[in-house]
């Protein structure tokens, strides 16, 4: 093996344990999750609350390991995932992106992650795979494109390239600024589907995975998991499916069968009741934004009537959408755990990227041939607006991904195996996905959100593009009701939720202005003391009005 200094490796992955839930203490003693998950399994048909039960135990002398352990097999063992559900764990991880992309696709969990948007890169952070720092030759080859690919990065910006843009050309395998830390939250149910989808794509999920699972299981029984666990994963009872890049590509999916890009299907009930409520929605708006009084008082009855409507009528509306968009933009769509999603496999994309526009080459060099290779190129690999209308940004930038496609095929055939190769493979590189919208994804979830301009801009783009034409479809289709519904989340309350209010809030209400913006952020923050019964700490905020 090589001895390198100071490189960052994929097993210099941390990992810490932050707590977990349930858990219950009394004068008896200590009860640990998997023993209240097992005690509430038998309250379900003896109607007997936890500590009744533990009680109970104790006064019959019985062995509560044992009795754990029989309700285990009798439940989660036989495929009754409610007490798999019942647990949370919370965790702490510092790695490369890789865990990101693997992690906070799963529906049952949540994650707090340190944003590339917002973090510097440098040499330092780029993370070598094992098998590539064994292979003097490989090591060579994937640092020198590895710098290549930051540098690129780099100079854009200080060439004025916005960082969104710019950071297309970067590669997934960094530690990324703040070393890539996240926080997740999950259910133990979670960990089960983490697990399931490893023994079926060892092959292909960084090995990252491997170490994050052997984890779990080293130190599930001191967590009090430990049996549950076992249990589970070997009940006759499948999991929750969520989506996965890091396939087999020879396996076909549903995101590359369906040809069309756009909206591949428009259904909805156009029941009567439903309309109303879109129309006062509609009326109900235009009236709370007639005034900035009316604003600060109505905006919560607007989101309640919102709420109302998608609780009653979610299942009005199904949408679905098939869209290639860079590996950067499936980072911030999977994050939307209600917004069911069929992905491609991240290696099918890399194999006809190389393959459609590997050819290009030789063009990148040629000004007269520049537009084919854009062309070409935007179809596999994102070309951002700045960097597309410079020549020498474009020819620079698509050098670059042609020259990480050549290094990832170049490590394959020295036997690094894909799953470490593609550590090599810059962000912008485009995968097909298809995502289902329901009636609340439309007009209060997916849409309002990343149709603000805070978005990363390449979501905000084809987000936009996207609404248009589900709106364009629903008032062909005669209903334009919930078509003037789906708007950016600014004009879902009459007010900006951001620091800095953009022009969308303004098509709005014409005369909104900053000292509004400031009083009504402000009354946010009057509510919250106020119903905390917190009215003295207002004084210590240095908040102007």
């Amino acid at each position: 093996m090589i001895f390198k200094i100071n490189l960052l490796k994929t097993n210099n992955l941390k990992l810490q344990f932050l707590g977990i839930i349930p858990q219950y203490v009394d004068k008896t003693g200590k009860l640990n999750p998997e023993q209240i998950s097992a005690l509430s399994a038998l309250l379900t048909f003896k109607g007997k609350s936890v500590k009744s039960l533990l009680q109970e135990t104790i006064n019959k002398g019985q062995d509560l390991k044992k009795k754990v352990q029989i309700i285990l097999n009798k439940s989660s063992l036989r495929g009754h995932a409610s007490v798999a559900t019942t647990p949370t764990i919370a965790f702490w991880w510092e790695g490369s992106k890789f865990l990101d992309s693997m992690l906070t696709g799963i529906v049952f969990s949540s994650s707090l992650m340190a944003s590339g948007r917002r973090t510097s890169t440098t040499e330092e952070d780029i993370i070598y795979p094992a098998s590539i720092l064994k292979n003097k030759k490989a090591y060579g080859l994937y640092k020198k494109q590895s710098l290549e690919n930051l540098n690129c990065h780099n100079w854009l910006l200080k060439q004025g390239v916005a960082k969104d843009e710019a950071s297309k050309a970067l590669q997934y395998g960094i530690y990324d600024g703040i070393r890539a830390a996240q926080q997740d939250q999950t259910l133990a149910e979670s960990i089960i589907c983490f697990i399931k989808e490893w023994e079926t794509e060892k092959e292909w999920l960084p090995e990252e995975a491997g170490m994050l699972i052997d984890w779990f299981k080293k130190n599930a029984q001191s967590w009090g998991i430990g049996q549950l666990l076992a249990t589970r994963v070997l009940a006759p009872r499948d999991i929750y499916p969520y989506p996965n890049i890091f396939k087999d590509p020879r396996e076909s999916n549903l995101a590359r069968e369906t040809k069309k890009e756009g909206v591949v299907s428009l259904e909805f009930l156009k029941v009567p009741n439903l309309v109303n409520l879109l129309k006062s929605l509609k009326s109900f708006t235009q009236n709370t934004i007639s005034s900035k009084s009316k604003i600060i008082r109505g905006w919560p009855k607007l989101l309640a009537l919102r709420r109302q409507i998608c609780r009653d009528y979610n299942l009005a509306v199904n949408v679905k959408v098939l869209s290639r968009v860079p590996w950067r933009i499936w980072g911030e769509k999977k994050r939307h755990r209600t917004v069911p999603q069929v992905v491609d496999s991240i290696y099918y994309s890399i194999a006809t990227a190389i393959e459609n526009v590997k050819c290009q080459m030789s063009n990148v060099k040629s000004k007269s041939k520049m537009l084919n290779v854009i062309n070409k190129f935007n179809t596999y690999f994102s070309i951002p607006p700045h960097v597309k209308k410079n020549p020498h940004f474009l020819k620079r930038y698509t050098g670059c991904l042609l020259g990480s496609l050549d290094c990832y095929q170049k490590l394959i055939k020295m036997g690094i195996k894909p799953r470490e190769a593609i550590f090599i493979i810059p962000r912008g590189i485009k995968i097909r996905v298809l995502s289902e919208y329901n009636l609340y994804n439309l007009i209060s979830g997916y849409y309002p959100l990343r149709l603000c301009a805070t978005a990363e801009e390449e979501l905000f783009r084809e987000t936009q593009k996207e609404a248009l034409e589900i709106k364009k479809l629903l008032i062909k289709k005669g209903f334009k009701e919930l078509a003037e519904a789906i708007v950016v989340k600014c004009q879902t309350t009459g007010f900006c939720h951001e620091e800095n209010p953009c022009g969308q809030i303004k098509q709005l209400i014409k005369d909104y202005d900053e000292k509004f913006h400031k009083k009504i952020l402000r009354s946010l923050e009057e509510k919250y003391y106020k119903n905390s019964n917190l009215k003295s700490q207002m004084s210590n905020l240095n908040v102007k009005s």
